[in-house]
């Protein structure tokens, strides 16, 4: 039955477009074929790489920017037969499962009604349900101090962490606290994930390694990619 309620769309954006704040009653699988993508929740900032795909559940409010231009495919699940938990996650994504979110994302709804593409359909949502998480998401602390700071490092990633606490007007102490207990993060791990999850549009545009680690900060290449390959497992000559 689910197979028959899925629906599917399939949009281009141009670099630096935004869909708003919104949320659906359906959940929502984001599968960007091409380009490169920041979805906004309440708590938490998703980045949306190339052949990457991240499960939005129903009534799930975010904001899509798109750093690059991005071909995004969406399939759209009823919330009684949702196929992934409800919090939003990215996912690892197989060869096998790319192909399949492709070719259902280009099914019109008849044809998903058939028997041979509800086949399909219940193999990719085997497969969604095997897929592991990706760590490329940023929890938001509330709002209050560290939100403040969090927002001023988003928008300028190179200015060092002692700078932003003084501007903020609290003490290094207090929005320790208040990070760890609005993230589950220290506030070091917090900020060295942000630099980095900001330094992937560059290296998507094909900025050289020495000039991504200076925009977001780091003293030199070396230590940059030694961060990055800590906290993605791989190189950043990946992402250009």
């Amino acid at each position: 039955m689910m197979r028959h309620a899925v629906r599917t769309m399939t949009l281009r954006f141009d670099a630096g477009a935004s869909w708003r704040d919104h949320a659906f009653g359906w959940g929502q699988l984001l599968y960007a074929g091409d380009g490169l993508g920041h979805v906004t929740t309440d708590d938490a900032r998703w980045i949306l790489p190339p052949a990457g795909a991240l499960w939005m559940p129903p009534g799930q409010r975010h904001v899509l920017r798109c750093v690059s231009a991005l071909t995004l495919h969406t399939l759209y699940f009823p919330a009684e037969s949702a196929p992934l938990p409800p919090e939003a996650r990215l996912l690892q994504i197989s060869p096998l499962l790319r192909e399949l979110l492709v070719r259902v994302a280009s099914t019109s709804p008849r044809a998903l009604a058939s028997p041979r593409e509800g086949r399909l359909l219940a193999v990719l949502v085997d497969e969604l349900e095997a897929a592991p998480p990706r760590g490329l998401h940023l929890p938001l602390p509330p709002p209050g101090p560290a939100r403040a700071l969090a927002e001023a490092v988003l928008a300028n990633p190179s200015v060092p962490l002692a700078e932003r606490c003084a501007a903020v007007g609290a003490s290094r102490r207090t929005l320790e606290r208040h990070m760890l207990t609005g993230t589950g993060t220290t506030l070091g791990a917090w900020h060295r994930l942000a630099r980095l999850q900001a330094s992937l549009p560059l290296l998507e545009r094909n900025e050289t390694v020495e000039a991504t680690a200076r925009a977001v900060g780091y003293a030199s290449g070396a230590s940059f990619v030694a961060a990055f390959r800590a906290c993605f497992g791989e190189t950043p000559g990946r992402w250009r």
